[in-house]
């Protein structure tokens, strides 16, 4: 895969859900494992926090008046 699109695809947020599932199938140790898997959930986290930021800013249930 070329860089450039790599790079858009490891923001999105299904990364960290592929990370986490590689991370279950590899061969480790279990706190190399237990290090690597805790960056995954915390970026969920931060795009599950940006989620609710914009619904609760914009989304409104009343249509809109002119």
């Amino acid at each position: 895969m070329p860089s450039g699109v790599r790079a858009v695809f490891q923001v999105l947020p299904t990364d960290p859900v592929v990370e986490v599932a590689r991370l279950a199938y590899a061969p480790g140790t279990l706190a190399g494992d237990l290090e690597a898997a805790l960056w995954p959930p915390v970026r969920l986290l931060a795009w599950a926090a940006l989620a609710i930021f914009v619904i609760v800013r914009w989304f409104r249930w009343e249509p809109r008046r002119s």
